[in-house]
């Protein structure tokens, strides 16, 4: 596992590597063996891709589709393969799916999409079906505000039940993304208490932490989580008893979560300079349309540096 960050402007990628990641570019439109599939494997693709259309198509409602075949450990010296015209013809006859024009020329009638921000690019490996059981390798990309590529890949398991395909699981995955900026050192954030009503929300909890360079584990996006700890005058939420607390670094923001029990309470913070700026939440194991949310101002400090209570940063 790599976990690394260089203090400069120039971006930093965290990977949690268990499988390779291989990317494709322009120059991968060079010929590539066509890829079949048999009648189960085309069941198999087109129910997972009608599961994961909902939270990975683009804002045109169509799932932005790499037609290349995704393998476990991509290498240069690996065999381009692509999914054959016939078999993505018979995928998009019940899936919302258009091809990405970085990575392949548009057979005639299909649309074709472009990997951006809100728009993510995904790619299947081919399925290997046993039974009623079966796996498949998922690939997905999008760019982050920067122009540059974060990247997850999976290992799905998957499971035919009532006659359909879904993913129960799976065995392993990495993830890419690129950090810009420092977690680690100490901060004092101020936020209004999460369980007042937002009307009478004049008074201001301050509390400091300190973001640790030791790392916990790996968290629900695989991405490296460090301890937080309490700040010599931690008050509110610092200072409560939690199982976990941690920070990590996505982008331009660094998070905080603190975690016991059902119950966890999450701050994602922009990192502009030294101040910090954005929102904290309420999780729970139940679902919530509209979860305890609070705003959140904050400073680094020099670690074990004098509270000032009235500095909202």
């Amino acid at each position: 596992m790599i976990h690394s960050y260089v203090p400069t402007t120039a971006p930093v990628i965290a990977t949690v590597a268990c499988l390779g990641v291989a990317l494709p570019s322009r120059a991968q439109i060079a010929p590539a063996t066509p890829v079949s599939l048999d009648a189960s494997q085309i069941n198999v693709l087109r129910d997972v891709i009608a599961q994961f259309w909902q939270p990975f198509h683009g804002p045109d409602g169509q799932l932005c589709l790499d037609p290349t075949v995704a393998s476990y450990r991509a290498r240069a010296s690996t065999p381009r393969e692509r999914w054959s015209t016939d078999a993505l013809s018979v995928i998009a006859r019940d899936a919302r799916i258009s091809l990405d024009t970085l990575t392949a020329e548009l057979p005639s009638g299909m649309r074709g999409c472009t990997r951006t921000q809100k728009t993510w690019r995904v790619a299947y490996g081919r399925p290997r079906v046993f039974g009623d059981s079966g796996a498949l390798v998922f690939v997905r990309t999008r760019l982050d505000a920067r122009g540059e590529v974060d990247s997850s890949k999976f290992d799905f398991r998957l499971e035919r039940r009532a006659g359909k395909w879904s993913v129960t699981r799976w065995l392993a995955d990495s993830q890419t993304v690129h950090r810009y900026v420092k977690g680690e050192g100490c901060y004092r954030l101020w936020y209004a208490p999460l369980e007042t009503p937002s009307a009478n929300r004049d008074a201001i909890d301050t509390t400091e932490v300190s973001a640790e360079p030791t790392f916990l584990f790996e968290n629900s996006q695989s991405l490296p989580a460090y301890r937080l700890s309490a700040g010599p005058r931690a008050l509110g939420v610092a200072a409560q008893r939690w199982t976990y607390s941690a920070w990590y670094v996505s982008h331009d923001s660094v998070h905080f979560r603190w975690s016991g029990g059902n119950t966890a309470i999450v701050a994602d913070l922009l990192v502009v300079g030294d101040t910090l700026r954005g929102m904290m939440h309420l999780e729970s194991d139940g679902v919530e349309l509209n979860p305890p949310t609070t705003s959140v101002s904050g400073r680094r400090i020099a670690c074990g540096s004098p509270r000032k209570t009235r500095n909202r940063g």
